[in-house]
């Protein structure tokens, strides 16, 4: 997996449209094909640059895509190929995220660590500041594997 360091990628944001009003600058790079809309009721948008998303934000992912999700403390999602994922809501307050289908792999730190939700089909993980992979299966069936901290389910 390509590693992207979220530095890097702030130079390259500044012509890029925004997804919605930002209460926190969430950053993501896409790799192959990888769409994304403002909410449920959008069109869906090709995405071929790094851009800024916002709560209500929507990505899916194609065969062989990928995409990186940068927050601006650190952490970090990494969304698998032909996944489907929510921004629920990120604020300071709090940060919630849906998986719909697919895979994901995150690093969660600073800002969000005590306030940090995935919704999936069949869970709700609650993460304290650690490193997860989490994936949802078609029929809605979700496998998780911590590799650092703690994540309630």
């Amino acid at each position: 997996m390509r590693k992207i360091n979220y530095l890097l990628l702030l130079p390259l944001i500044a012509a890029r449209p925004c997804f919605g009003v930002m209460t926190t600058d969430i950053i993501m790079s896409p790799v192959g094909k990888v769409e994304a809309r403002t909410g449920p009721a959008s069109a869906w948008v090709p995405v071929e640059n790094n851009v800024r998303i916002a709560s209500g934000a929507e990505i899916r992912t194609g065969k062989d895509s990928k995409a990186g999700v940068f927050f601006p403390d650190g952490s970090r999602f990494m969304l698998g190929n032909n996944t489907l994922f929510t921004v629920e809501a990120a604020t300071k307050k709090k940060a919630g995220f849906q998986l719909k289908f697919g895979r994901l792999k995150a690093a969660v730190a600073g800002l969000f660590s005590s306030r940090f939700e995935v919704r999936t089909p069949s869970a709700v993980c609650a993460v304290r500041g650690t490193e997860f992979e989490l994936e949802v299966a078609e029929n809605g069936g979700t496998e998780m594997n911590v590799s650092e901290g703690l994540v309630e389910v």
